[in-house]
């Protein structure tokens, strides 16, 4: 990286109402309609976080017409909150220019969903 080049990082802040949502329970995500069977298709998930590792491990349970799950997904969603954001660039070497919370440059707050840093090396 040369030596005034900056480095822009666009990630979400995670929702605590999500990652703590009750147990065994399936939360609508998306609907569609399949291309190959003209078919609509419901997608719901289900979502365990932990917190020490503040990973979110989620299983997306593809369902159709006749209420039938016929495709589940398994992904696994690191949680980075803005402190430890901070503290991952910081240990890297980077100085942290700016941090937003949306698109229009609005400072970072309690009520942003999104954390946009604007970093470089010193």
């Amino acid at each position: 990286m040369h030596k005034e080049s900056r480095f822009l990082i666009d990630i979400f802040i995670p929702n605590p109402l999500f990652l703590y949502r009750p147990e065994n329970t399936r939360f609508n995500v998306l609907e569609y309609t399949d291309c190959n069977t003209d078919e609509n298709v419901v997608v719901k998930e289900s979502n365990e976080y932990d917190t020490d590792s503040e990973i979110n491990e989620l299983t997306w349970y593809f369902i159709s017409k006749n209420e039938k799950v016929f495709a589940k997904e398994y992904f696994s969603m690191r949680m980075y909150f803005p402190s430890k954001m901070n503290q991952l660039l910081i240990d890297s070497g980077f100085k942290i220019l700016h941090q937003w919370g949306d698109y229009h440059r609005t400072p970072l707050g309690e009520g942003s969903t999104l954390q946009i840093y604007d970093v470089c090396l010193p």
